[in-house]
């Protein structure tokens, strides 16, 4: 019920400000405030079941219009279905039964029925070809590949999106670090790991990691990176951690944007800590190597922070560009959210809303409560930072 409450206070704050559009950015739809909390598997803006998503219909409907793929842009369609005991050819009428029956082209939709499920045990499937979309087809659920811990689906070339299903994991750039072009949308999965550039995940529910919910760590530095995480919900993550077990063997963070260089934009969003300790809600290392920089906006999230037990944390942290060289800088700005931090045994709370070690930021129009600190300043050498407009309840230990 906790949470439940702060998720309302979140819809209020955000009818106030959320409709601000973000310089270099379309307008974004935000929350329908006609829907309400649904439980602890869904942040409240759920579709319907024969969708099975979590966002309302103007959402999905803005962002399957034109921005992320679908089957009919693709020269071929297989279609795949479990159920199917035929001489399959990937048609509708005689599909494969599983992903791994049917041959890797490009240029080709991978479609699951919707409703089935399969076990993919052992490795990875990994896609070694570009310009793929992995999708669902048909009524009901979505599909669902089901995994032990080393299983999922690794897409190691340019331009692959992953849409409407469920599956274990979902990782990109595994064996060309330069990838370039990732769409994760209206996907539940238990964690996700990149090494790419030009990221997208959309609609997306990650639950039950054992580290990190969202991993992403750019490898190949002379280009710029863009990405967007937005109307998803992250919770259950750093799943190895007790109240005994310190952050180098429970070092799991909800998103973690490591060695960076280029633009990231975080909005719409429920990412919870609440429920373990150690480390961060978000944190983003920029690059640390020649002259770079990187600009992140962080928007109408409700964040829950990390229990500070044993190590503490806090719900935002942000690292700098190479140190003091004036040329290299990590400007932030973090609006209309609201930020709330954990207690353990009501006596310690989660250390500071935001840490920043970033050349220069903005927070506005924020709601912050329950932590120890509502911002932490490390090396600000440089830079024009502004803080204004934010709601800070102070902390009233019982």
């Amino acid at each position: 019920m906790r949470n439940l409450s702060y998720l309302l206070i979140a819809v209020l704050f955000f009818l106030s400000g959320c409709s601000k559009e973000i310089e270099g950015y379309a307008a974004i739809p935000p929350f329908n405030d006609s829907e309400t909390p649904s439980g602890e598997s869904s942040p409240g803006f759920k579709l319907n079941n024969s969708l099975g998503d979590i966002f309302t219909q103007d959402i999905y409907d803005y962002y399957n219009n034109g921005i992320i793929p679908n089957e009919r842009e693709y020269q071929n369609i297989i279609y795949i279905d479990p159920g199917y005991t035929g001489n399959p050819d990937g048609s509708m009428q005689r599909p494969y039964r599983y992903l791994h029956d049917a041959p890797q082209q490009s240029n080709t939709a991978y479609l699951l029925k919707r409703g089935t499920s399969y076990e993919k045990q052992g490795d990875h499937y990994t896609f070694r070809v570009g310009d793929i979309l992995v999708g669902s087809y048909g009524e009901g659920e979505r599909p669902v590949i089901k995994a032990d811990s080393k299983g999922g689906i690794i897409f190691s070339k340019d331009n692959s999106t992953i849409r409407d299903i469920e599956v274990s994991y979902v990782q990109y750039g595994l064996s060309n670090y330069d990838s370039d072009g990732g769409i994760v949308f209206n996907v539940k999965m238990r964690s996700s790991w990149v090494w790419a550039r030009n990221i997208r995940f959309i609609g997306c529910e990650i639950t039950g990691a054992g580290r990190n919910g969202i991993f992403i760590q750019q490898r190949n530095f002379d280009f710029d990176n863009f990405i967007e995480i937005g109307y998803s919900h992250i919770h259950k993550v750093n799943q190895n951690w007790t109240p005994s077990t310190g952050q180098w063997d429970a070092p799991g963070d909800g998103i973690q944007i490591s060695g960076f260089r280029g633009e990231y934009h975080i909005h719409n969003s429920i990412v919870d800590k609440s429920d373990v300790g150690n480390k961060f809600t978000i944190i983003v290392n920029a690059h640390n190597n020649g002259v770079n920089s990187v600009n992140g906006i962080i928007e109408n999230c409700t964040l829950f922070g990390p229990m500070p037990q044993p190590d503490g944390g806090s719900i935002l942290y942000f690292g700098n560009v190479n140190g003091g060289n004036q040329d290299n800088y990590h400007t932030v700005i973090v609006r209309n959210n609201v930020m709330i931090g954990s207690t353990y045994d009501g006596e310690k709370y989660t250390g500071a809303a935001i840490f920043s070690n970033s050349s220069k930021f903005e927070v506005y129009d924020n709601y912050i409560e329950n932590t120890a600190n509502p911002l932490m300043l490390g090396n600000q050498k440089f830079g024009e930072n502004k803080v204004f407009d934010n709601v800070i309840i102070p902390l009233e230990k019982p």
